[in-house]
């Protein structure tokens, strides 16, 4: 694998109109009447602090060989694999120095009719360049088992370790010496490592006319996660004042799996459930928490019915349980459900219509935490991963 990573990071400060399809850039006063941006800008590169006025090009690569093995013997089956990553990181990069400068612009005061020169600041990538130049290789493995204790019942078990390399969000956070290598605190966050256990059950059969096919799985996974934060109301709590920060957490988790399929006559029906319980240890802390983000319960189910060869109808249902927006005291998001139906219509032989309802019941379903924005007493105001309104849509399918 060869990845090119050539940016120029511009995240300036800009206000403009919330409708339209064209939105009008707004004009800033102060206190005086005396305007304080420019055609809605009122900051250059500077929206995130002098951390982000950067600019880099970097090459990383990775090469793994690997090996595995499978050995069946009877009713047993056992398979093993082993991974070499070899991750290899050069280039460099600028950053800010953290000193403001100014551009003069002469705009016109909105309110007043006359001519004000704006001050708008700015930051450069102005800094000492940081050069990448470091090599780093990490083993994976996987060893599983499986026992078929009956014609139609499977017992397995698994353990695994996997790693994911970082790469551009090491930089200008000290993870790099004058020379390029990684620093102590560069070679722990250059990877990701996760390990996981699994042990589990899969069996198949039929209980009168009726088929059907089932698995549970317990599992157990321990990992951390490297990133760089750009979000104020995730780093000032930690205490970064600048309002960036690096993250280095750790999670562990232990849950359940199944997965399930049932068919009798025109009937077929769909299950798939997972249930787990997160705990998570912000960066520099060893104290677990309930995680945040990640809800206790996932699930989906899914039922068809064929009428007759002209006509099948069907339904599904697909949710989440609350979630947690902060650790270790985050508000919570509340669980939601969407619904959806769909019919199929055969009138003639090769042609089909068809009918999707997406969102049923046009739920307001938020299905995933997106950060805290301001909080007043008991309540909380953020962003969510929001399902899309009721949509629905026909299709006509001829096939030859």
């Amino acid at each position: 694998m060869n990845q090119r990573i050539a940016m120029d990071w511009h995240p300036s400060q800009f206000n403009s109109q919330a409708s339209g399809s064209d939105p009008s850039p707004i004009a800033l006063l102060n206190a005086a009447g005396n305007l304080i941006s420019a055609g809605g800008y009122y900051g250059y590169n500077n929206n995130w602090g002098s951390c982000c006025a950067r600019t880099y090009d970097y090459t990383f690569t990775d090469n793994a060989p690997y090996v595995d093995l499978i050995l069946d013997y009877d009713k047993f089956e056992l398979d093993a694999s082993l991974r070499d990553d070899i991750n290899h990181g050069q280039g460099s990069g600028t950053n800010s120095t953290g000193h403001t400068y100014t551009l003069n612009q002469t705009v016109t005061n909105p309110v007043t009719g006359a001519q004000n020169t704006v001050a708008v600041p700015f930051f450069l990538p102005d800094g000492a360049p940081e050069v990448l130049n470091y090599d780093k290789s990490l083993v994976s493995w996987s060893v599983g088992a499986s026992y078929r204790a009956m014609q139609n019942l499977n017992l397995f078990l698994r353990a695994s370790k996997g790693t994911r390399f970082n790469s551009d969000r090491l930089s200008f956070g000290g993870n790099f010496d004058a020379n390029g290598r990684l620093t102590t605190a560069g070679q722990a966050a250059v990877s990701d490592i996760v390990y996981q256990y699994e042990a589990g059950i899969k069996n198949r059969g039929n209980i009168g006319e009726a088929h059907y096919t089932a698995e549970l799985t317990l599992f157990y996974s321990h990992f951390n996660v490297f990133t760089y934060e750009l979000n104020p109301l995730v780093c000032v709590p930690l205490g970064f004042a600048g309002g960036t920060c690096p993250i280095a957490d750790k999670y562990k988790t232990t849950g359940v799996e199944f997965a399930g399929t049932l068919r009798y006559g025109g009937l077929s029906m769909l299950a798939n459930l997972t249930y787990n319980k997160s705990k998570k240890a912000p960066g520099g802390s060893s104290t677990f928490y309930p995680s945040d983000r990640i809800s206790d319960l996932t699930y989906s189910l899914a039922a068809n019915y064929k009428v007759n060869d002209m006509a099948s109808v069907g339904f599904d249902v697909a949710g989440v349980s609350g979630q947690a927006d902060g650790v270790p005291t985050g508000n919570k998001w509340p669980g939601s459900a969407v619904v959806g139906a769909n019919l199929k219509l055969t009138p003639v032989k090769n042609l089909q219509f068809g009918l999707n309802v997406y969102n049923l019941f046009n739920a307001y379903a938020a299905q995933g935490a997106g950060g805290i924005t301001a909080v007043t007493g008991s309540t909380f105001y953020g962003g969510a991963s929001v399902a899309n309104g009721r949509t629905v849509t026909g299709s006509i399918k001829f096939s030859f």
